[in-house]
């Protein structure tokens, strides 16, 4: 869990390289850009339900179409599959409250709020950089809680194996003939459950 942290706390401190030191932000290179959304998505990321949560995650997940991006965050996600991690993760969290909670008007406005931004965002996230989506990544999931840090490093787990396969799919005729292999295990029942 240790080992974790320190790697997620290495994310970049971002500083505008066109501002000055009057206006320290330009609002316009990709660093200020970057910065803003980090920002706004803190704002509403931690407050909305873990399914919302969990649909974001998977939404910026599935946007990382670099092989290299994939493998980055598997390292760094592989302390999740530690079994001391498994077992912090499953024990019971008594100050949970149970039951139903009743939406009322306000809750619903601002529930379609954050779905525009999460949609402004995942659009944006679609057509930036790597380095971009390496950091604005990175930077996410540390606000993440360790349920979701199990899932991130599930379903990264299987868009590499998918990515790999695509790879040397193109790089012979055996994989046409074979068909894709199937992710196994776990990966594979999370696969199914957010419709990979």
């Amino acid at each position: 869990m240790e080992n974790l942290e320190s790697r997620l706390k290495n994310a970049p401190y971002f500083r505008c390289e066109k501002g000055t030191d009057s206006i320290p932000l330009c609002r316009k290179c990709e660093t200020c850009v970057l910065a803003w959304k980090i920002f706004s998505t803190k704002e509403w990321f931690c407050r909305i339900n873990d399914i919302s949560q969990r649909r974001f995650l998977v939404g910026i997940l599935k946007q990382l179409n670099s092989l290299y991006l994939l493998h980055y965050f598997q390292n760094i996600l592989q302390t999740t599959q530690g079994k001391d991690f498994i077992y912090n993760r499953s024990r019971i969290n008594l100050s949970k409250k149970e039951g139903k909670v009743v939406k009322s008007s306000l809750n619903q406005m601002l529930d379609k709020t954050v779905e525009q931004k999460m949609k402004e965002i995942l659009y944006w996230f679609a057509n930036s950089t790597q380095w971009t989506k390496a950091n604005y990544t990175l930077l996410l999931l540390q606000m993440c809680n360790p349920k979701l840090l199990l899932t991130a490093a599930n379903v990264i787990r299987v868009l590499f194996l998918r990515e790999e396969n695509n790879i040397s799919g193109k790089q012979g005729h055996r994989q046409r003939l074979e068909g894709p292999r199937r992710p196994e295990g776990k990966a594979s029942e999370i696969c199914k459950e957010l419709q990979l």
